[in-house]
């Protein structure tokens, strides 16, 4: 049987996918290094970690304007994100619990809530 050889896209996505996996891996040495944080804290470069969506998939995921996410991240009230050079990234699992945080059962649930964006003050 003859075995199939990767196309020049999945190449190219696999030398991207190695490049984001040094770049997090100096990223977490730099961290260890200058904000003495324990070992467990930082961000492990293991295909787990590179579960990453772009701001594009994660306005589609919750339903929302580019504007809008840029907006909660400025204020800082959105998804949890990390940037690497000028990319903007969100954990898939930041993303979920993010929206979880945001499930109510009725309307007073939401004013009471935490996560109104000041509407109570």
């Amino acid at each position: 049987m003859i075995e199939k050889l990767p196309s020049k896209n999945e190449r190219s996505e696999s030398k991207r996918t190695e490049r984001l996996r040094q770049r997090l891996s100096a990223f977490a040495q730099h961290v260890e290094e200058h904000c003495k944080l324990e070992p467990h804290a930082l961000l492990k470069c293991d295909e787990a970690s590179l579960d990453l969506l772009n701001p594009s998939q994660v306005t589609d995921y919750l339903g929302i304007s580019p504007k809008t996410l840029a907006n909660l991240r400025t204020i800082g009230t959105g998804p949890e994100y990390c940037k690497i050079g000028s990319r903007i990234f969100y954990r898939h699992a930041d993303v979920l619990r993010y929206r979880k945080a945001r499930q109510f059962k009725n309307t007073s649930q939401y004013r009471s809530g935490p996560h109104n964006g000041g509407l109570d003050q």
